[in-house]
């Protein structure tokens, strides 16, 4: 990934940021679905500076520079335009660090485990809701994205990790622009 757009939210007064980067963040998920968009990948450079933000107020695109330039003409972001400031494409730095930026995912829901019981088992609702309560449910701290699937069209909470890694690494990216084991670059 050698170059880098920055696109910072710039809501007006009466919305909050996480509710503009949560329209955004859907635009460019479903953008690299509809235009078969080449890798992209994002990162997060403001995550935990903002209050109240958790991810931060900008979402940095990754890529090689003409991928970008082409994303950018797409018009993804459409009547978003007038809720963020972005610049050019730009080369990153050659001292950037390096970040693995991925979901994660619980994979105990206690609704999930007693779907799961009332189908294997034949548990009735309360049954079910009785030998699984709530309380079970692993809580996710990270911080997140509401996002609707673009292939789906299902809703539902993106929990996002940033990690610093010593070397870059090589891998895919996938249409939400979060790693299946690649890097980039983190400044």
């Amino acid at each position: 990934m050698t170059h880098y757009i920055d696109i910072k939210m710039v809501p007006p007064v009466e919305v909050n940021v996480p509710v503009v980067l949560n329209k955004v963040f859907s635009r460019f998920h479903k953008t690299l679905i509809q235009e078969e968009c080449p890798e992209l990948a994002i990162s997060f450079p403001a995550e935990k500076k903002q209050k109240g933000s958790p991810l931060g107020d900008i979402l940095r695109i990754h890529g090689n520079e003409k991928e970008l330039k082409f994303f950018m003409k797409t018009n993804w972001l459409g009547g978003m335009k007038d809720y963020v400031k972005f610049g050019m494409v730009k080369s990153v730095p050659s001292n950037a660090e390096h970040v693995v930026v991925r979901r994660v995912q619980v994979k105990s829901s206690a609704e999930r485990i007693r779907r799961r019981q009332i189908k294997r088992h034949g548990l009735t609702e309360e049954e079910a809701r009785e030998k699984i309560p709530d309380s079970l449910e692993k809580r996710i701290k990270e911080p997140y994205i509401d996002v609707k699937s673009g292939s789906t069209g299902n809703s539902f909470r993106l929990f996002i990790r940033q990690e610093k890694v010593s070397e870059p690494r090589l891998g895919g990216f996938n249409k939400y622009g979060l790693s299946k084991g690649g890097t980039v670059p983190f400044f």
